[in-house]
């Protein structure tokens, strides 16, 4: 190959270069990445000391949302609920084993924090625009993209725990540009052909 053929084909790397099906790779490993970390309740520097447990300490919630759980004899038991009536004539119950008692009523695993109660957030996490200088995942739901920005920036609950999830730690970074830097070289050197 001689110097002008070869700058001719360099000149039309950088379109080639950030090929889409590379991207679309970078992007969902990241998804995947992100989704499995969170799933086993691993979070990044920045959360809370305590993220990765659910609470145990007594909260309340209307008893609408806690009858499809329990039964009215159940209910009864001083130990595990207080019932009471709100100013507004409401009824709300005070569980007294917490967030983590209450998952395992509704059925959730309680060992460790996995920002996943009916799987919507997770799930509608994704590539949500990619073009030729790069790509953004996101969240494709309104309501899940605030629920993550109350998880990982704002902090959930009155307590306001932080379970900083998504991003990328600086150990993945490098390996995501360490697979893009070879597979851009294979282009290039494909491109030379």
């Amino acid at each position: 190959m001689n110097i002008p053929e070869l700058q001719t084909k360099l000149a039309a790397l950088p379109g080639k270069l950030v090929d889409e099906i590379i991207l679309q790779r970078l992007g969902l490993g990241a998804v995947a990445i992100i989704r499995k970390r969170t799933l086993e309740g691993q979070f990044l520097e920045g959360s809370s000391p305590d993220a990765s447990q659910y609470s145990s300490k007594p909260f309340p919630i209307p008893l609408g949302l806690l009858k499809n759980k329990v039964s009215k004899t159940e209910l009864k038991d001083k130990e595990k609920y207080v019932i009471f009536q709100a100013k507004s004539g409401s009824t709300w119950v005070v569980v007294m084993g917490g967030y983590k008692f209450y998952r395992k009523l509704g059925g959730r695993q309680n060992d460790h924090v996995d920002l996943s109660w009916s799987g919507r957030m997770l799930s509608n996490m994704g590539i949500t625009e990619m073009n030729q200088n790069g790509l953004t995942i996101g969240f494709s739901r309104e309501e899940n993209q605030k629920l993550a920005l109350w998880h990982n920036v704002l902090g959930a609950g009155k307590s306001h725990r932080k379970h900083v999830f998504f991003d990328l730690t600086e150990e993945e970074r490098k390996k995501f540009a360490k697979y893009a830097g070879e597979e851009i070289t294979k282009l290039f050197l494909q491109s030379l052909k």
